[in-house]
């Protein structure tokens, strides 16, 4: 994604692009964190290991595994 900013001054329009994109970055980061939160778990890490290296809850990390 291109963005245009005028002479350093962002407008609506700029940090809105600039938001969209990040969203779809971080949705993007996401899907990988999962599979390989559910590459890990299939080896047998435990779910607070897990939670722990992805930096997330344990709640979290057993809605990603199904549980």
């Amino acid at each position: 994604m291109t963005f245009f900013i005028n002479e350093g001054i962002e407008t609506l329009d700029t940090i809105a692009q600039r938001r969209t994109f990040a969203l779809e970055r971080a949705e993007q980061l996401t899907g990988e964190l999962v599979r390989a939160v559910n590459e890990e778990a299939a080896k047998g890490t435990s779910e607070v290991e897990l939670a722990r290296r992805a930096q997330v809850t344990r709640r979290t990390i057993r809605n990603w595994l199904g549980k």
